[in-house]
C-alpha cells in the first residue's frame, strides 16, 4: 500500500465515521478540510459535495447513498 493510498483511506474513514455517527457539523468540517487538502482526489471531493447537498436539503436517502458508496471506496482501496 502506498503512502498516498494510506491517507486517503484515514481520510475515508474520519468522513465515513463522521457519516455514521450522524454529526452534520463533523461532516462539514472535515469535508471542508480534506476537499481543501485532496483536491485532485475525485472520490472525496464527490462525496464532500454529495454531503453539503444533503445538509442544505437534509435528504437522509442520499446520505445512505453516500455510505454506502464511501464503504466500497474504502473496501476497494484496502486492497491496493
Amino acid at each position: 500500500m502506498s503512502v498516498t493510498n494510506y491517507y486517503r483511506i484515514e481520510v475515508i474513514e474520519d468522513i465515513l465515521k463522521a457519516l455514521e455517527e450522524g454529526d452534520l457539523d463533523k461532516l462539514q468540517k472535515l469535508c471542508k478540510k480534506y476537499s481543501m487538502q485532496y483536491k485532485d482526489d475525485y472520490d472525496v471531493q464527490q462525496v464532500c459535495s454529495e454531503i453539503k447537498v444533503f445538509a442544505e436539503l437534509g435528504n437522509h436517502e442520499s446520505l445512505e447513498d453516500v455510505k454506502s458508496r464511501f464503504r466500497e471506496i474504502l473496501s476497494t482501496d484496502r486492497t491496493r
